[in-house]
């Protein structure tokens, strides 16, 4: 796998998106993460979602989204301040 892309933080307020994504090497590194959970997801891409954690007020937190496509796989970070 190969990270082709990675854009820079856009938003507003208290929060703000960026997008990384991967070139998959071929149909088993596909199989391989549609297989996981998204907990095996989040430690794969060395990433730890705060989804249900604590967080103290005016703290930031980062959550996470994944897609995977037959040829990409796409990691959506939201990076937030709990206000």
């Amino acid at each position: 796998m190969k990270k082709i892309y990675e854009s820079p933080l856009h938003g507003w307020d208290e929060s703000a998106e960026r997008v990384y994504i991967y070139e998959l090497d071929d149909a088993d590194e596909f199989w391989e993460l549609t297989d996981m959970t998204f907990d095996e997801k989040c430690e794969y891409f060395g990433v730890f979602d705060q989804t249900g954690h604590f967080v103290m007020a005016g703290a930031k937190y980062y959550t996470y989204e994944f897609r995977i496509t037959r040829e990409h796989a796409m990691v959506m970070e939201t990076v937030a301040y709990n206000v």
